[in-house]
């Protein structure tokens, strides 16, 4: 029967105080609404700055239905906004996962 054995690196499964402190604060910082939101805003300042158009990249896959009825909905989409639409074709999986 195989020992268990505690993991180290970033998968430890016993990380020091400072080490959970720090995660903790990066990774709240990171999902902050606001800090978001004026992430965004200067995104789209640049964006409308520089004369860029907003890009929807879609991938589609031929056999996948899903894709099917996707292609359709940015259709509309296309014809209702106006968006650069970049479209890449997807290969099929080749398993269950």
């Amino acid at each position: 029967m195989a020992q268990i054995t505690k993991q180290s690196g970033a998968a430890s499964s016993t990380p020091s105080v400072v080490k959970r402190w720090v995660l903790s604060f990066i990774l709240t910082r990171m999902v902050d609404e606001r800090r978001q939101a004026q992430k965004r805003t200067k995104q789209e300042a640049n964006r409308q700055k520089q004369g860029r158009r907003h890009v929807v990249e879609y991938f589609h896959q031929v056999e996948d239905g899903y894709s099917h009825l996707a292609i359709q909905a940015l259709k509309k989409l296309h014809q209702r906004y106006d968006i650069e639409l970049v479209v890449h074709l997807a290969p099929a999986l080749r398993d269950d996962n």
